[in-house]
């Protein structure tokens, strides 16, 4: 039976969604129509693994190796395997993991400004209803008495998801560097078909195919009126997301983003204390990646 023989791995905020829609168009790559499946984070664990504020969250998960092969069956002749949970950038154990199963496989990351990044991901969080009650500088303080803690699944991780260098190691550690592509949203952003051609190249499939980017997935923003983009949401998520009756929940997605507007900006206190924070971790990056990260510390 078919396995992965590449990963995309995070982090969450930073183009993912993007990336993988990009990705599953090309016709010699498979990916499952969902991603998230979070194996090797969550193997042996027992569910259920619903959250606050969005039932349906956690249904991918899977648990054992026998159910995370048969998301692959439906391959044919595709040469590029895949699948994309972003938890697997920062969740603990997630690199050992992957190297027991598929020690030769190769693993693609994207990474976003940290302080961006977080702030994104706490907007994603109030959008899903009683998922985050907290103000992001509340969020932030409270998670800085977690920092050291490993990480669970639906736990804060605004702050704690972007010490990179930190989570990249393990990879580092463990995996040849061939094996892993690192990029940044930035260039992704300003580039979009030259990054995504690289990654096919790295894949190994036809470079030169063009993917349609004229829709940015899973765009951010602050839900207002809160209540009413909680309502729509709730009304979504009781519709088909795949097959022939799928359409009503695309309706319902499009018009979710008029109740989108963009935030408020970050406290400069708190923006200022986080990036105190990511000092040391973002130049360790600079000088593993060997790109210039300096705006990345303002």
């Amino acid at each position: 039976m078919p396995v992965p023989n590449f990963l995309l791995i995070g982090a969450a905020k930073s183009g993912t969604t993007s990336i993988y829609k990009y990705l599953e168009q090309h016709p010699q790559i498979f990916l499952p129509p969902k991603p998230e499946q979070r194996f090797f984070l969550m193997e042996g664990k027992h569910g259920p693994f619903t959250r606050p504020g969005n039932i349906n969250a956690g249904r991918q998960i899977v648990t054992n190796w026998q159910d995370y092969q048969a998301i692959f069956q439906d391959v044919t002749t595709e040469t590029a395997i895949g699948e994309g949970s972003n938890d697997y950038l920062w969740g603990s154990g997630a690199a050992c993991r992957i190297y027991h199963y598929l020690p030769t496989i190769k693993l693609i990351a994207i990474l976003r400004h940290p302080v961006d990044r977080a702030y994104s991901e706490y907007w994603m969080r109030r959008r899903d209803r009683g998922f985050e009650p907290l103000s992001f500088s509340e969020a932030v303080q409270a998670e800085i008495n977690e920092l050291e803690q490993p990480w669970q699944l639906w736990s804060r991780y605004y702050l704690r998801g972007g010490f990179y260098y930190r989570h990249l190691t393990p990879f580092f550690n463990l995996f040849e560097r061939g094996q892993l592509k690192i990029y940044l949203l930035d260039d992704l952003k300003q580039q979009p078909l030259l990054i995504i051609q690289d990654m096919y190249r790295f894949l190994g499939v036809e470079p030169d195919f063009q993917p349609n980017l004229a829709v940015w997935q899973n765009r951010g923003g602050q839900p207002k009126p809160e209540r009413l983009y909680w309502l729509l949401s709730e009304w979504q998520r009781r519709m088909p997301t795949t097959g022939p009756l799928r359409h009503p929940f695309m309706l319902m997605e499009r018009l979710k983003r008029y109740f989108l507007i963009k935030p408020p900006p970050i406290s400069p206190t708190v923006r200022q204390m986080m990036l105190a924070h990511y000092r040391a971790d973002t130049l360790n990056l600079q000088t593993v990646l060997q790109r210039d990260l300096s705006h990345w510390l303002v």
